[in-house]
């Protein structure tokens, strides 16, 4: 009875919400997630070939076609992974193949990892692909799946407010905290397939307001009843 509820109320969200997929031009491919804050040392680790490079002009400063592991540093004269970098005190980490992983303190991160020096501390940020951070946090907050429409509704809701966390983000080295969105790179054994199912069925769907993506939220316990358009957004529906 309680899916049967569950699954009318995801088919209703569906339908009175402007869903559509996206083009091209429109989409978004990655979020960036700070995964420490003002760090001291954290050992980052490539477990194959990596390429270094400055996030702000792309240019490579470093690389290799093994593994490494050491503590990332920030010294006076700028940032030390095993090496020193003169005079950088920002570098992205990104493997060099499929397959080729970076761990944070011994915590696994899919994408690239960007390291900004902050004093004599290192800021650290995963930018991972969107779904993939969709399939993480989903499953930190589902421990058990819903009703497969259900599950479905959820995910674009989710995936609009990523798309709105990164677009009034644009300008900053990262888009949204970790802990404030229980995004762990590390628990990949809590998914389950009707998480993966959602994210791979609704893939590029984004819930539009006026043809961009806004704060989109949900709730389990709303009692039957939710808040006004008008209330929520401050004007009249358009």
């Amino acid at each position: 009875m309680r899916k049967g509820i569950f699954g009318f109320l995801g088919a209703m969200f569906l339908t009175l919400l402007c869903v559509t997929p996206l083009s091209a031009e429109q989409k978004i491919e990655t979020i960036k997630v700070l995964v420490l804050e003002k760090g001291k040392s954290p050992i980052v680790e490539a477990t194959g070939g990596y390429r270094i490079f400055d996030p702000a002009d792309q240019r490579t400063i470093g690389g290799g076609m093994r593994g490494k592991r050491f503590a990332l540093e920030a010294m006076n004269t700028g940032l030390k992974w095993g090496e020193q970098y003169p005079a950088v005190y920002q570098i992205t980490i990104e493997p060099r193949r499929a397959g080729s992983v970076l761990l944070v303190d011994g915590v696994e991160y899919g994408g690239k990892i960007h390291a900004y020096q902050v004093g004599d501390q290192v800021n650290l940020v995963n930018e991972v692909p969107i779904d993939e951070y969709l399939r993480i946090t989903l499953a930190h907050e589902f421990k058990e799946p819903l009703a497969p429409e259900v599950m479905a509704a959820v995910t674009i809701a989710a995936r609009t407010n990523a798309y709105y966390m990164v677009e009034a983000g644009h300008r900053s080295y990262w888009h949204v905290r970790a802990e404030e969105v229980g995004y762990d790179g590390g628990i990949k054994s809590l998914r389950h397939g009707a998480i993966d199912q959602a994210v791979d069925e609704t893939r590029d769907m984004v819930a539009l307001r006026a043809g961009r993506p806004f704060p989109a939220v949900w709730t389990g316990h709303c009692g039957g009843k939710t808040c006004p358009y008008q209330l929520m957004f401050r004007h009249s529906e358009g």
